[in-house]
């Protein structure tokens, strides 16, 4: 009876698994460049889970907490609209926008694309450059992707995973003190 019982569940298990679907895991890798003074880039590198895609009318959006972020300014994507003439290209493929945080109201600022074609191109580039009020480097960043076309519109939430892209004078300063004692060690050894 307890056997029966056992591969019942299984077997209901195996059924109901079957109609889950393929695994959706968006991730988002945000690539952080130093521009000088305080002054960053952020490039958003998005990863889709097997058989994940987005259609027309999803899309991601990426929250910059109020207090450490400021000046949001949009990237371009393929075709995007001209931010300066509010005029749509027909061959967008995203529409992105950046709004500045609202600290008083104690509101994020955030970085929104949303797919205009099903199918849409994931591979960007999706950048927004700002100001970094906070100490050290920019971390990661709260992102939720989201459906207009559902009732409960957020299909999924996470946070970037992060990378800094070395300041071009920190590398070199780094490189010319490595040839320094690279000089300084063959000049000891004679």
């Amino acid at each position: 009876m307890m056997r029966k019982a056992l591969w019942m569940v299984l077997g209901v298990g195996v059924v109901v698994s079957g109609f889950s679907g393929p695994a959706r895991a968006l991730t988002i890798h945000t690539v952080y460049t130093p521009l000088g003074g305080n002054a960053w880039r952020a490039d958003f590198q998005l990863t889709l889970g097997p058989g994940e895609t987005f259609a027309t009318d999803q899309g991601f959006t990426v929250y910059f907490e109020y207090d450490l972020f400021d000046n949001l300014r949009n990237g371009r994507a393929d075709g995007d609209t001209n931010p300066d003439i509010g005029v749509w290209d027909s061959s967008a493929s995203w529409d992105l926008w950046a709004a500045d945080p609202r600290p008083a109201l104690g509101v994020p600022g955030l970085y929104d694309a949303l797919a205009l074609v099903d199918g849409a191109p994931t591979d960007g580039p999706f950048t927004v450059e700002f100001d970094w009020l906070g100490s050290g480097h920019p971390g990661s960043l709260l992102w939720e992707k989201y459906d207009l076309s559902l009732t409960n519109p957020v299909v999924a939430t996470g946070e970037t995973t992060v990378s800094i892209v070395p300041e071009p004078g920190t590398m070199l300063l780094l490189g010319s003190g490595l040839v320094g004692l690279a000089g300084w060690r063959r000049r000891r050894a004679r």
